[in-house]
């Protein structure tokens, strides 16, 4: 009877001496975790640990990014008209210098000087893109830098008339999403087709029967038809060219600014020449390359002058 008293007194003294060693281990382990939070915080002596990654200056950059040609801007844009003596010529800011490489350039008519870069933008096509590009001595590599040449131009396209598509409408830039060029959101002062400017009434357009607005550059085709461009009984593939004399109130200055257009005519649209087609589906697919700066270019592309393809019907 003694014995088993003593076994439960040993074994309620046990428990008791357990539950005090559990909590004198669970105070000295809040104390050492109050420590840790309240301890300041410690700053590090290894300042090296710290600092930003430092930039491998043995790298060298691709050579297609650093010879880029630069012209300072985008856009190239004059004064001087192209019946003055003064050419308006830029060249790139970072020239490599002489005997380094070449500059190549696409489409065709921009005037680049190919040992140089520089572009003279008075004898060069208006209203267009262009990529410019520069290719290292000994190397393939080229890296084209893309720039315009402030105008207008005319896009290549067919006109069906009985599809109610009458007007050859220019665009600015050589972007037909920009706004109108001349008139309602567009330049307040605009001047196409001056007798003055194209060295007399008989080498206007409208003098050859290309009925041409000459506050806002659009060309009315049916009208120009009516007015007998191609005579009395136009033929199939019957051509006209002209030259568009025109000033606008940009960055030129109401500069005088010039471009030839061709303008043909068929009856149907299967009497198309489907060469003809192809060669239109081939500038049209060019501009777009040219608008979103994709490579896999026509090196011969050239869009000058435009091609305005009137058709009477389907």
């Amino acid at each position: 009877m003694k014995a088993k008293k003593m076994s439960r007194l040993l074994s309620r003294n046990y428990f008791y001496f357990s539950l005090v060693v559990l909590a004198i281990a669970v105070f000295f382990a809040c104390v050492k975790k109050t420590d840790e939070i309240t301890k300041p915080p410690v700053t590090p002596t290894d300042t090296v640990a710290i600092k930003p990654p430092v930039k491998d200056t043995s790298i060298t950059p691709p050579l297609r990014c650093a010879y880029s040609p630069d012209y300072g801007d985008t856009i190239l844009c004059g004064a001087q008209s192209v019946e003055s003596n003064v050419d308006y010529i830029v060249t790139p800011e970072n020239y490599p210098g002489n005997n380094i490489g070449k500059y190549v350039s696409y489409p065709d008519g921009l005037v680049l000087d190919a040992n140089t870069g520089a572009i003279n933008v008075t004898k060069s096509e208006s209203g267009m893109i262009f990529h410019v590009g520069f290719v290292p001595r000994g190397t393939t590599d080229t890296c084209f830098t893309k720039i315009i040449t402030s105008g207008i131009t005319y896009l290549d396209g067919i006109h069906i008339l009985a599809d109610g598509d009458t007007l050859a409408v220019p665009v600015y830039n050589g972007n037909p999403n920009l706004k109108p060029v001349c008139g309602t959101g567009g330049f307040s002062t605009c001047s196409f087709d001056n007798a003055t400017d194209a060295g007399g009434v008989n080498y206007t357009c409208n003098f050859k029967n290309i009925k041409i607005d000459t506050s806002t550059g659009v060309i009315s085709l049916s009208r120009s038809l009516i007015a007998g461009l191609f005579g009395v009984l136009p033929k199939n593939g019957d051509q006209k060219t002209a030259t568009v004399y025109y000033r606008l109130n940009d960055c030129s200055g109401m500069a005088l600014r010039k471009m030839d257009i061709n303008i043909s005519y068929y009856m149907t649209l299967s009497d198309v020449p489907a060469a003809l087609i192809n060669d239109i589906n081939t500038l049209q697919q060019a501009l777009i390359k040219s608008l979103f700066g994709r490579e896999g270019r026509d090196m011969s592309t050239n869009p000058r002058p435009p091609h305005i393809v009137i058709v009477a019907s389907h």
